[in-house]
């Protein structure tokens, strides 16, 4: 499974060449193109920050993807992580942590350019 950050999906809709590449690669594969409500979020409040026509292509283009639940055993794999990434001294953002949580309970990657995911043990991490 592939999960798409919210980095890329702001930088799919401005253009950015790399992403425009990456999702074109995964339309022709037939790849499923996947995010966590988290992303959706965050996506949509920038959408609705920028309004009139960015807000019409961002809810298109979301319309698009594949949202992955939140279920417990996602809840329970980001909390795992939390804990072990706050033991260790070295947390990342919540949101980030839910996001990771949920591509590791599906054994997914994350495509990215956050540095943060780098530090989650186990998590594929495609840069764009």
């Amino acid at each position: 499974m592939t999960f798409l950050d919210t980095n890329f999906l702001i930088q799919f809709l401005a253009g950015d060449l790399l992403a425009v590449t990456r999702m074109k690669r995964a339309e022709e594969e037939g790849e499923a193109r996947q995010i966590t409500p988290v992303v959706l979020y965050e996506f949509l409040i920038g959408a609705h920050i920028a309004g009139g026509k960015y807000l019409h292509q961002a809810l298109e283009f979301a319309a698009t993807l594949d949202l992955v639940p939140l279920d417990l055993e996602s809840c329970d794999e980001a909390g795992k992580l939390g804990a072990a990434l706050r033991r260790k001294g070295s947390p990342i953002g919540d949101m980030d942590t839910i996001n990771a949580g949920a591509a590791l309970r599906h054994r997914g990657r994350m495509v990215t350019r956050d540095s943060d995911y780098a530090r989650v043990a186990g998590l594929v991490v495609e840069s764009f």
